[in-house]
């Protein structure tokens, strides 16, 4: 937890912000300036409010709700974040294409409505988070071999905010560079003898230009809704089963498609000894959006391997995709590789650190040759 010391810069440039770009003296010169300034500032904020707790929302509950209401701040702040940086492409594609701006503003209005349901159903839900089977010793302790399997559990009834860094090399005819930044804050929920899974993945983008003629581009992706019913009860095969949302966030054109897309997911797995072993699949249609905008077939498949042992774990898990909508040549995604993972412990809250690297065997010019990724997942097992 941050505390608040550490906060006070981030009080005084949100006043500062609100000073700025309401105040008399604003240097903004007209009226959509001004908003674009007073959106770019929010933008700054967030990326500092993720940091930064609030204690009016942080201190709510004590013990184990505590977690929660940790996670539920993050989630808080990162929906924030993607409504500013909506907010500011809408703004762009009214001063740029005006025949859109009717388009755009029914979908930032859905997006808002999505957003605050999810915040409504996020605070509501906190006195019912689905507490981990996770054995603890007479000292409270947890073991690190049972957190590695449990974090490596998609549907594992435990709050996790993993955050993901993927560094893509050799991208199209420039052989550009690409970064992504994706949050992953997971919150279980106990309904009866169910627990429902519910995963964000939030990815922030950096992307050289892959082709000639293209520009730098920095900004969100397409934000992505997972929810999985999963039994609660402990069985020999694990599963779960919900609908999946992408939803159309990307500031930028080039970072994702303008239409919303959805459909089912599954997940299985097995937990036997030292094997950790599943599948994860998931398909999207469109359903809304833009009209203009590439319509969206893709099926998705991931598969799991981890192997552990008592100081670290070996895994792989990569994740094949076929565009139905594209030429036969460039409909597979097909990854190949591994990494190594291991628990480690900061002050008492366990941190799952992992590295990987994969090779593209199959793709589309326009994705990278092969990738690399550094993943800390902060877990929250009481």
């Amino acid at each position: 937890m941050v505390t608040s010391d550490r906060c006070w810069p981030f009080r005084e440039a949100q006043q500062a912000h609100l000073r700025v770009s309401f105040g008399e003296n604003s240097p903004s010169n007209s009226i959509h300036q001004r908003q674009f300034t007073t959106h770019s500032r929010h933008l700054e904020l967030n990326f500092l409010g993720l940091f930064c707790a609030d204690p009016n929302i942080s201190n709510i509950s004590a013990g184990s709700r505590s977690n929660s209401a940790i996670v539920t701040q993050i989630a808080f702040r990162i929906i924030g974040l993607s409504n500013h940086l909506y907010s500011r492409k809408s703004m762009i594609k009214q001063e740029t294409e005006p025949k859109r701006s009717t388009l755009m503003l029914y979908r930032k209005s859905l997006w808002q409505a999505f957003s605050r349901g999810a915040l409504l159903l996020t605070a509501v839900s906190l006195p019912c988070m689905a507490g981990s089977e996770i054995d603890y010793d007479q000292d409270g302790d947890v073991d690190d071999n049972d957190l590695a399997r449990a974090s490596q559990n998609p549907v594992a009834d435990m709050i996790s905010l993993p955050i993901k860094n993927r560094f893509n090399f050799d991208r199209g005819d420039e052989d550009a560079f690409a970064y992504e930044l994706e949050l992953q804050p997971v919150l279980p929920v106990k309904l009866g003898e169910w627990n429902l899974i519910n995963r964000f993945i939030v990815p922030l983008a950096y992307q050289e230009p892959a082709y000639e003629g293209m520009s730098y581009d920095t900004g969100l992706r397409n934000i992505t809704y997972q929810a999985f019913f999963s039994p609660a009860a402990p069985s020999d095969i694990i599963w779960g089963v919900g609908p999946t949302v992408n939803m159309p966030t990307n500031t930028e054109d080039s970072l994702g498609n303008d239409k919303w897309s959805g459909g089912p997911a599954v997940v299985a797995l097995t937990m036997r000894g030292a094997w950790v072993t599943g599948l994860l699949a998931q398909q999207f249609w469109d359903f809304a959006g833009d009209d203009d905008a590439a319509d969206v077939e893709l099926s998705s498949l991931q598969y799991f391997v981890n192997y552990n042992t008592p100081d670290y774990y070996l895994s792989t898990s990569p994740t094949m995709t076929y565009n139905w909508e594209a030429d036969s040549d460039d409909a597979w995604t097909i990854p190949v590789g591994g990494g190594i993972g291991k628990i480690f412990r900061f002050d008492k809250t366990p941190v799952d650190v992992r590295i990987s690297a994969y090779r593209n065997v199959e793709a589309p010019d326009s994705t990278p040759d092969w990738y690399a990724e550094f993943q800390i997942k902060f877990l929250f097992p009481k």
